[in-house]
């Protein structure tokens, strides 16, 4: 990496939002490193399997210079997981590897006369934790503890660390989803989409899915703020969590 104000390191960008954040600053001029599970040779595009921690290190040592932004948008979303092995490599993930990244990039460059932006994305299931999703809604909260840990530790230097807790986000298979129905009901995508979320959750105040759009803008909003932005904390939930969260 180069230590230049156009440049992005990026989790998760080969599917979900890291490949639609991923397209985003590309079209808008940023150059984009990727961590990808497996790489499929394209540009900029590093292997790293971020369920391995020996991983983790592995690439960090190779990482130089100061990027940007750093925008931790790989996720393992699995619900239901009732293997150890498995529940623990889904922690490893949502919240370990980009504590690991943010602090070891962050120590290193904390002196570094360009300021880089750490985005760590959060989820409304915390908010909502059930049987299903309790582990996975774990493995979130512990992710935006640390987060707020790592603003404490970089303040007063050039890293500022940020979360953006997501609500609903849409997403091409609901993309899908919602123009298979519409046609079945004879109802427009707005309906639908309007409809599925006024009935899966009560205290939602929007009528569509979050678009990665918005959680791209809200990602360049922070940067624009500077060091204002350390220990920010962005609800782009749709009012999920209800007025006191």
């Amino acid at each position: 990496m180069t230590n230049i104000e156009g440049h992005v390191l990026l989790t998760g960008g080969h599917g979900g939002l890291g490949a639609t954040l991923r397209r985003l600053f590309i079209n808008a001029g940023w150059q984009v490193t990727s961590l990808v599970r497996q790489s499929a040779g394209g540009i900029n595009e590093i292997a790293c399997d971020l369920g391995s921690s020996g991983d983790v290190q592995r690439v960090l040592a190779t990482l130089s210079g100061a990027p940007a932004i750093i925008v931790h948008a790989a996720v393992d979303g699995r619900r239901e997981i009732e293997d150890t092995v498995d529940l623990m490599s889904q922690y490893q993930v949502n919240c370990v590897a980009p504590y690991v990244i943010s602090r070891s990039l962050g120590d290193r460059n904390a002196d570094s006369p360009r300021r880089t932006l750490h985005v760590h994305i959060g989820s409304e299931v915390t908010f909502h934790a059930d049987a299903k999703s309790g582990p996975y809604a774990a493995t979130k909260a512990s992710h935006r503890v640390l987060a707020s840990a790592l603003a404490d530790r970089f303040r007063g230097t050039s890293q500022s660390v940020a979360t953006i807790v997501l609500g609903p986000l849409y997403t091409p298979r609901r993309c899908d989803e919602i123009s298979l129905i519409a046609q079945r009901i004879h109802k427009s995508e707005a309906y639908v989409e309007r409809t599925a979320l006024a009935r899966s959750n009560p205290d939602l105040v929007i009528s569509r899915f979050i678009r990665p759009q918005s959680v791209f803008e809200a990602t360049l909003a922070l940067w624009r703020m500077g060091e204002d932005a350390n220990g920010s904390l962005i609800r782009l939930d749709g009012g999920s969590g209800g007025s006191l969260n």
